[in-house]
């Protein structure tokens, strides 16, 4: 039988997780917060801004950027690569389109009969 542990750190924080020979690691800032995620020799370092938003994803020499609305919906990811997803969304912060670059990836329309909330 293959069971997964998971030792927690005092303030029940997960710390390593496993299901068989394969872990995953984590390390979290004194507020909490994720700051570092490794899994099979792969260290993610997790940088967050002054108020605590993910902003970068570091990978050794290579970042994945982060970009957030005013509503804290994230917009855009770019890429090591310089590609960028980006997402719009509507008043009611619903996703409306997609883009990977130039290329839609999605694109959605809403009946306005049945409004809903994102929150």
């Amino acid at each position: 039988m293959n069971l997964s542990r998971h030792p927690y750190d005092s303030r029940a924080n997960i710390r390593l997780e496993r299901q068989g020979d394969k872990s995953v690691s984590h390390a979290y800032n004194l507020d909490g917060s994720k700051r570092f995620i490794g899994y099979e020799g792969m260290h993610f370092n997790l940088m967050r801004n002054e108020n605590g938003v993910l902003e970068r994803i570091v990978q050794a020499n290579q970042s994945y950027n982060l970009s957030f609305n005013t509503r804290g919906i994230q917009t855009s990811l770019s890429y090591p690569n310089r590609i960028e997803t980006k997402s719009t969304f509507d008043p009611l912060g619903r996703l409306t389109k997609r883009t990977m670059g130039e290329t839609p990836l999605v694109q959605y329309t809403y009946d306005k009969s049945k409004p809903s909330i994102l929150r």
